[in-house]
């Protein structure tokens, strides 16, 4: 009786099921585009989850989860304590993350490397994890172990990614960190190819934020914010998001002063997104 095959297969069943931005900047000719999370993206404890998108167009590409939980339970008449802490990462619909192809595990791709057509393999397509930390107990013939997986665990890297932008295919990559005892997930930064077929290198972050964050500035007064322009944006719109990725306001900008009150909605971290013909500006705000 293989006890210790059966109860890591049970591991990868569950952990399979578990479950700031500074700018985003780039000239109407960039290809890269790239988000520095400032600060840092720290998660931990059960439950605990980042959506990302990564064009910034309201719909998330995916989501990285942690989980710290611990499960009970019999297998061939023996009961068992698991303790997980793990950090998962889930694609969206018709997205995938890369794979190695040897375990199907998410790959720690090199710094440099690349992420393209040829380096996906058809794996990736559902929730895996990054890193984990597995305490396994059967207290009834005095087994313990102590299980450690996953490509990030004690590490930080990169995540090669691949995603739909409006039917057309998008590569880019996440930095991402895990504790090396499972419980801490941290999202340092990630950027993604503007041309739809195109692949991008692992750490490659293209145009630097002042090409459009000069020309817009985004301060939160009292709970209203102001959005101040140079000089006349074409197409311009800001977006305000929730932490959790809800839209909670839209709205063309159409004067250099525009103003939006953020009274009722509930405290918290939003996002203000700021969209036009040069690029994104996007700045976290506090609303007291």
């Amino acid at each position: 009786m293989d006890n210790n095959s059966t109860l890591e297969n049970k591991l990868k069943k569950y952990t399979a099921l578990a479950s700031g931005i500074t700018v985003i900047a780039g000239a109407a000719n960039a290809q890269v585009l790239h988000t520095d999370l400032n600060p840092d993206v720290i998660l931990t404890g059960q439950g605990a989850f980042y959506l990302m998108d990564l064009n910034a167009d309201g719909t998330d590409d995916f989501t990285f989860v942690t989980a710290d939980t611990t499960v009970t339970g019999t297998t061939s008449g023996l009961s068992y304590t698991l303790d997980v802490k793990a950090g998962v990462v889930y694609p969206g619909s018709g997205n995938s993350w890369m794979a190695n192809s040897s375990d199907t595990t998410v790959a720690n791709v090199p710094n440099g490397s690349s992420i393209g057509p040829s380096d996906f393999n058809g794996l990736g397509t559902s929730g895996s994890y990054l890193g984990m930390m597995l305490d396994i107990s059967i207290p009834m013939i005095s087994y313990s172990l102590t299980y450690p997986g996953g490509n990030f665990l004690g590490s930080d890297g990169f995540v090669g990614l691949k995603f739909d932008i409006s039917g057309s295919t998008h590569y880019g990559w996440a930095r991402v960190e895990m504790s090396s005892t499972g419980n801490t997930l941290t999202i340092k930064e990630y950027a993604y190819e503007s041309t739809a077929g195109t692949g991008i290198l692992a750490g490659a972050n293209g145009v630097g934020i002042n090409e459009v964050s000069s020309l817009i500035e985004i301060r939160n007064v009292n709970n209203e914010i102001l959005i101040l322009t140079t000089e006349t944006l074409n197409n311009a719109e800001a977006t305000i998001t929730s932490i959790s990725g809800k839209q909670i306001s839209k709205q063309s900008i159409n004067n250099q002063v525009e103003k939006i009150n953020l009274n009722e909605v509930s405290s918290g971290i939003y996002f203000v997104n700021v969209r036009t013909d040069a690029g994104i500006t996007t700045k976290k705000v506090y609303v007291r």
